[in-house]
């Protein structure tokens, strides 16, 4: 075969490596010390660090925002001795266990164990020392991850209708974010699962926005029924400014923006009529405050997020907010 010949056979080869090394990045895992283990906290982010790396050594993106799954690991101390020297030293020997685990179902996908020590003069440095033996060449890891990935490769071919059943669910229970947040972890490699998922996100995202902002509005309209002053104004536009323009009755809104900033028109005029001079004054100030509220809120505006990046930043917030479950099957028996 010419060298002519072989360029395009070597440009489909790299081209395909490519693709399926950014189809496997796009499966994200975050990097969890489980919430049964009790270390130091400098050995606990080195631990942490150790287990990034090997996540994205073995073609994982290291993800703990927008990911349901997490690589998790318990420790278990099997023997520790502390030797009578000036200064004392500590020595054990530690059985991590790894597995990768979905954080929403609690299910494990699969775990592996391996044993190391540390010594140094106190426990961080025992840790530290043993934890650095951990590493994302280990073939039990590197085992670990393959085979996992596979099953959350066919966890998304398979179960997508499932999954997306469950996030209509929690948003009929006005669960919004985790309904979000589910949706948003779904990675691109199940390209029909990824634009389904999306689309519903978008739909529910419309569902939160549209439910919130309608207790919003009808929070500053009772406000503005019972007082209709200029203090009551600006409380009013505290209340406007955290309602997202997208929301289906946002004409309401606007309807309820033009009748207070003529009721602070009328009040200023009908002040300046009656040479109420000082209460004009304060008339105006409560109108110039107004519009410098509602001034800002429309610039605030124009820098909206497209809807699935709002879909991404609700998913971040409530992965943020997310409590570590407890993964019962890593603790020995």
């Amino acid at each position: 075969m010419t060298l002519i010949r072989l360029i395009p056979a070597a440009i489909s080869f790299c081209m395909a490596i490519s693709v399926y090394a950014s189809d496997a990045e796009r499966i994200s895992l975050g990097a969890y010390i489980a919430t049964s283990t009790t270390i130091p906290a400098e050995a606990a982010s080195m631990l942490t660090a150790k287990m990034q790396k090997a996540i994205t050594a073995n073609g994982y993106g290291d993800d703990r925002a927008t990911g349901r799954f997490a690589l998790v690991a318990n420790c278990d101390i099997l023997e520790k001795d502390v030797a009578p020297t000036t200064p004392p030293r500590i020595s054990q020997k530690i059985e991590i266990t790894f597995a990768v685990v979905d954080m929403i179902d609690n299910k494990v996908y699969g775990s592996c164990d391996m044993t190391v020590s540390g010594i140094g003069t106190n426990e961080t440095k025992a840790f530290s020392t043993a934890f650095q033996k951990v590493s994302g060449q280990n073939q039990q890891i590197k085992t670990l991850l393959s085979e996992a990935k596979e099953k959350i490769l066919d966890y998304y071919t398979n179960s997508c209708p499932q999954l997306m059943t469950k996030a209509n669910t929690l948003a009929a229970n006005g669960e919004y974010d985790q309904a979000i947040f589910l949706l948003m972890s779904v990675p691109e490699v199940s390209q029909v699962c990824y634009t389904d998922c999306h689309q519903l996100a978008s739909s529910i995202f419309q569902q939160k926005i549209d439910h919130e902002c309608a207790i919003k509005l009808s929070r500053a309209q009772n406000k503005w029924a019972v007082s209709q002053t200029g203090e009551t104004a600006l409380e009013v536009a505290d209340l406007i400014s955290e309602i997202d323009p997208r929301y289906s009755d946002y004409p309401e809104v606007m309807e309820l923006r033009h009748n207070i900033t003529k009721k602070l028109e009328a009040d200023e005029q009908y002040r300046r009529e009656l040479q109420m001079k000082r209460e004009a004054e304060i008339a105006a100030e409560k109108k110039r405050q107004w519009d410098f509220k509602m001034k800002k809120y429309e610039d605030d505006v124009k820098f909206k997020n497209s809807v699935l990046d709002a879909c991404r930043s609700v998913g971040e917030i409530f992965a943020n907010k997310f409590e570590m479950p407890q993964i019962n099957i890593l603790k020995k028996h």
